[in-house]
């Protein structure tokens, strides 16, 4: 499902689409014109009216860069 993005604030994004328990963790990408796909948030929360996700800044990339060096 596609939309656009609602509020965007220093460390959440949050957006209108149909969300699931067990969705939490899946990308929230933004497509650029040439149709490229960037992440731009990890999906974290949902209710009957909106959904949000964890921005991926540059502290929140790191980690993950970190958190995969460290996987078996």
């Amino acid at each position: 499902m596609s939309r656009t993005i609602g509020e965007v604030n220093e460390k959440q994004i949050t957006y209108e689409i149909d969300t699931w328990g067990g969705q939490s963790g899946s990308p929230v990408w933004e497509m650029a014109a040439d149709g490229s796909r960037y992440g731009v948030a990890i999906h974290t929360w949902g209710t009957e009216v909106n959904n949000g996700g964890t921005r991926i800044t540059k502290d929140v990339f790191d980690n993950i860069v970190m958190w995969s060096g460290q996987a078996p």
